[in-house]
């Protein structure tokens, strides 16, 4: 028995197997397209998973991994899986193409989400999608890290095999900023003066930091507002925030030297610049007042 994963089976083998096999099954797209209410979200805040639906293309391309499970454990790995999958129905006998021998396919077990069922979400535009996935979260973890495994499994492992619809979002995903290394003798303070300035609706975590540079990948804190805090507005129009913005005032100044000071840095400090919808709202409130600085 074959089993083929192009999710989280890629990265997380709990079962186990005789031959792990990269490759690829033909006419299905990969997509972020199922909500996770139990691994990757809530009930209460799905996240965004990956299917499979059919392709207009008999020769499209969706790669993954296969494992041959021995005969002593299929009863073992079918149980497992079923609980694992159970939102997932099974596809019994789907040729598999491996890298070594493509002219020679497996059949192998797919589990997809059905399109009927009550947590296919379907299309929305890409960025819609990278929000939710960089919201969610659920008991399995951040729904940005799932994410971020798939594409990593891709490049490391796929490079010659292109997948848009995960490059797009991962491009969408990406937010720009500074990374500091505090030194020992100040971490106390500085933690508490963060919590403290951090403390209307953000949360601290750690993320994976991604230096400019090419350099390694590392983790750090971040102080994040996530959409179960009461001060979270959630999604709205530009128009709607850019007027929010331009009439607001605080203790620390207007609420337009905030968004004018963010882009400038961002500009400065990253090659691509700000991201579009910074640029977006920026011009958006340029347009209620004249108070961004050129």
């Amino acid at each position: 028995m074959w089993i083929f994963g192009y999710g989280s089976l890629i990265w997380k083998v709990d079962f186990p197997y005789k031959e792990r096999m990269v490759g690829y099954i033909k006419g299905y797209q990969r997509r972020f397209w199922q909500a996770s209410i139990d691994h990757r979200g809530t009930p209460e805040y799905p996240g965004r998973v990956v299917t499979l639906v059919p392709s207009d293309d008999p020769d499209a391309q969706v790669w993954g991994v296969a494992y041959e499970i021995g005969p002593d454990d299929q009863d073992l790995v079918n149980a497992k899986l079923g609980e694992r999958e159970k939102r997932y129905k099974k596809l019994p006998a789907v040729p598999f193409y491996s890298r070594e021998m493509p002219l020679l396919p497996k059949e192998v077990m797919v589990y997809v989400g059905p399109t009927d069922g009550p947590l296919f979400l379907g299309s929305a535009p890409i960025e819609e999608i990278a929000a939710r996935i960089m919201n969610a979260r659920g008991p399995s973890g951040e729904n940005i890290d799932y994410l971020l495994q798939l594409h990593e499994f891709m490049k490391s492992e796929c490079p010659e095999a292109p997948d848009e619809h995960l490059a797009l979002i991962v491009e969408a995903e990406k937010v720009w900023g500074v990374a500091y290394l505090v030194s020992q003798e100040v971490l106390d303070d500085v933690i508490q003066h963060l919590d403290h300035r951090e403390k209307g609706g953000y949360e601290k975590v750690k993320v994976t930091f991604y230096p400019e540079a090419d350099g390694m990948p590392f983790t750090v804190d971040m102080y994040h507002g996530l959409p179960t805090n009461p001060f979270y507005i959630g999604p709205e129009s530009i128009d709607s925030t850019a007027t929010r913005i331009a009439k607001s005032v605080g203790p620390s100044g207007k609420n337009t030297d905030y968004l004018c000071n963010l882009v400038h840095a961002l500009n400065e400090l990253t090659s691509e610049g700000c991201e579009s919808y910074l640029r977006s709202l920026y011009q958006a409130v340029k347009n209620h007042e004249s108070m961004c600085r050129e």
